[in-house]
């Protein structure tokens, strides 16, 4: 029988990708027989991008009864081109601020209307602040990182058991992502504006203080270089044992 398999991946996993590395060997017995196709899907044009938005609002309005149908709903121009603007032609942050605007109450959109519909940043940081403390804990850890984390380390940073679900609950909302890097399952933020947004609203002490803690644990675990830990002791204020890593990272 036949059988169709659809595939898909982001640029960067391409090198690193163990099953990708896999599937690229069939590729040519596939391909022969015509039976391989490769598709680059780039971002959405401005047009494009604004056509979903309008289509997500419109359907949005016709599931909670406020227009009977699709032909009713006024978007209003302005919104529906601030988010398309602030996505970046990005499907996933047209979804996060199309639920933003959602979650304003419907009698103030007009008023709100554009000026709210392009903050990114505060649709991403309103769905971090939900997490429970302990994804949250994870993903600011994750954030100021820098680089990707085995489990073990990133859990220890952030003060969890190993069988804490709150790697899979970050994976399930697509704020975080597990990657292989060398043969080793890794954590990171989803994206990077995922990544600027956490770091960025947290307080400098917070961010101190999440610092020391991945140095901590790194140096425990053997498991960096100098020019990381260098990085992470300046940033917690201990300027001594970054000099110190500096020192190691020019030999």
């Amino acid at each position: 029988p036949r059988l169709l398999v659809v595939a898909c991946c982001r640029n960067e996993e391409a090198g690193n990708s163990a099953f990708l590395a896999a599937m690229e060997s069939l590729r040519q017995p596939f391909a022969d027989a015509g039976g391989w196709i490769d598709l680059q899907l780039d971002a959405l044009t401005d047009e494009e991008s604004r056509s979903l938005v309008e289509e997500l609002l419109r359907a949005e309005c016709v599931s909670r009864g406020e227009c009977a149908d699709r032909r009713e709903f006024d978007f209003g121009s302005l919104t529906a081109q601030a988010i398309a603007s602030e996505s970046g032609g990005l499907p996933f942050f047209i979804q996060e601020m199309v639920e933003q605007h959602r979650a304003l109450p419907f009698v103030s959109r007009d008023v709100a209307g554009e000026a709210t519909a392009g903050r990114l940043d505060d649709a991403i940081w309103r769905r971090v602040c939900q997490l429970p403390e302990e994804p949250q804990r994870l993903l600011h850890v994750l954030a100021l990182a820098g680089r990707p984390l085995p489990h073990s380390i990133a859990y220890q940073a952030a003060g969890l058991t190993i069988d804490d679900p709150a790697a899979a609950m970050l994976q399930a909302k697509r704020l975080a992502e597990s990657r292989t890097v060398l043969l080793q399952d890794r954590l990171q933020p989803y994206h990077d504006r995922i990544r600027e947004t956490v770091v960025r609203r947290l307080s400098d002490a917070q961010r101190r203080d999440y610092h020391q803690r991945v140095a901590a644990v790194l140096v425990a675990a053997r498991d960096s270089q100098p020019e990381a830990l260098m990085s992470h002791y300046e940033d917690a204020g201990e300027l001594k044992h970054a000099a110190e890593c500096a020192v190691l990272a020019a030999e």
